[in-house]
């Protein structure tokens, strides 16, 4: 059972006071002065019953605190997000229109400033809650073909608050916009990919929502995102060398060649790696700057490496957006510019490592990628890791779909790279791919953990 029906008389408390006896869909204005819908009634006329629980985290207090218009809906606040975010004409108007529907159901209007409440104005709120927020479907019966604008008006609701933080860190008026730029992107994507404007539902939601809330920056060609580490591995230095060597997590599972396991890919000579660090010494598997990890453990003296990475530490990571070609030179400047941006604008937030985590870093690119490639030259720089990938995974964003047909398209050089690799036999494994390089590795250009890789075999027992 996922809840009650459709209730159809009720108090509403709010406050632990009551309000004048409810009749549904009826708005009680509370004794704050704002308007409060009853979320039960919301969820009958939406048939939202799938997700009465994830609506009713935080619904009593945004009512409470609505106000009798939503001044984000209106049509003078668009045209400065059409500005602010590089909407073409054609985006503003067709925003426009739907904040106008919106604004006339009720029900929406209230979904509307919820989700407005929760990401900007709730400060127990967390990201991950907009992950179990219902799917575009639910509002096609009300809203047809702009189901998609209300996460889309939800998301620009909050351009006051990140134009303020912004000024906030003293962020100058281009860099903002090309922050904001994004929404464009994303909302060009879903005109391109269904013929409409908006967003394609709370995943996207989920993604842009950094971008206003001050955790993603676009510097150049890249974009840095401030998040903690999520490798399963422990990185140490030698204080007198300076290498660095990654250690497997303990607990994590492999396959005999050093690739994670999963239930997917299983096969004889899985084992389990083990990471014990005590006083005096340090021992684990090593996992190489190529992203394998070593059954052989290995020890290394507790007083010659410390420790300077592990799972939660703070980090900036590194998103490589579309539109224009990866160059080598231009990622390169992009970090430099972020050594100076995020001590300048962010000082209390400090940051231990640039860590990546995509297709682009699939240690099998390698293998069919010429080695000036910009893809190439991008992973020698980084220490390489593996995450849980699959052929999907490398495959869709390379051909825009998985290859199940015959002529493969040939319009890019690593679309005709992997095409060669295929028809000569080539087998993808899906390994996935993520990559750190420490602040104080950075020189890029030099492919620092190539050249000042630790033996593994000089540590083993």
């Amino acid at each position: 059972m996922s809840g009650p029906l459709c209730v159809t008389r009720r108090n509403f408390p709010l406050g632990g006071q009551q309000l004048l006896q409810h009749v549904p869909g009826v708005w009680m204005r509370p004794p704050g002065g704002g308007i409060v819908m009853d979320l039960n009634d919301l969820i009958c006329k939406l048939q939202l019953s799938d997700y009465r629980v994830a609506l009713s985290e935080g619904w009593e207090g945004a009512q409470a605190s609505r106000p009798e218009e939503l001044s984000f809906l209106k049509p003078e606040f668009l045209a400065e997000v059409g500005d602010w975010c590089s909407l073409p004409e054609e985006a503003v108007g067709a925003v426009t229109s739907a904040a106008q529907r919106i604004a006339a159901v009720p029900e929406l209007a209230a979904l509307a400033w919820y989700f407005h409440h929760q990401m900007y104005l709730n400060p127990a709120f967390r990201r991950a809650q907009i992950g179990s927020w219902p799917p575009n479907t639910y509002f096609e019966s009300v809203l047809g073909e702009e189901a998609g604008m209300l996460y889309l008006l939800a998301l620009v609701s909050g351009l006051p608050h990140v134009l303020s933080f912004h000024r906030d860190h003293e962020l100058p008026e281009e860099l903002s916009r090309a922050i904001l730029a994004d929404v464009n992107r994303f909302a060009s994507q879903s005109r391109e990919e269904t013929g409409h404007w908006g967003l394609w539902g709370p995943d996207r939601l989920n993604w842009l929502i950094r971008h206003f809330q001050g955790d993603i920056y676009r510097l150049g060609r890249l974009q840095f995102e401030f998040g903690p580490f999520i490798g399963r591995l422990v990185v140490f230095r030698h204080t007198r060398t300076r290498k660095v060597l990654a250690l497997a997590e303990d607990g994590v599972r492999y396959l005999a060649d050093g690739r994670l396991w999963t239930e997917a890919r299983d096969g004889p000579g899985s084992w389990t790696a083990r990471l014990c660090v005590e006083p005096e010494k340090i021992t684990g598997h090593v996992v190489t700057v190529l992203g394998h990890a070593q059954p052989k453990a290995v020890t290394l003296p507790a007083e010659e490496w410390v420790q300077v990475l592990a799972k939660g530490d703070p980090v900036l990571n590194i998103h490589i957006p579309p539109g224009s070609p990866m160059a080598h030179d231009a990622c390169g400047d992009s970090f430099r510019w972020a050594e100076e941006f995020f001590p300048s604008h962010f000082p209390d937030r400090s940051f231990r490592a640039y860590c990546c985590d995509s297709w682009l870093l699939d240690t099998q690119l390698a293998e069919f990628l010429p080695p000036e490639a910009n893809m190439a030259r991008f992973q020698r720089e980084m220490y390489l890791f593996q995450t849980i990938g699959s052929d999907e995974n490398l495959m869709r964003p390379i051909y825009g779909q998985v290859r199940q047909f015959q002529p493969a398209p040939k319009n890019t050089s690593l679309q005709r790279a992997l095409n060669e690799f295929l028809e000569s036999g080539g087998v993808l494994r899906g390994d996935g791919g993520g990559s750190f390089i420490l602040r104080e590795d950075l020189d890029w250009g030099r492919e620092v953990y190539r050249r000042r890789m630790a033996d593994p075999r000089a540590l083993e027992e």
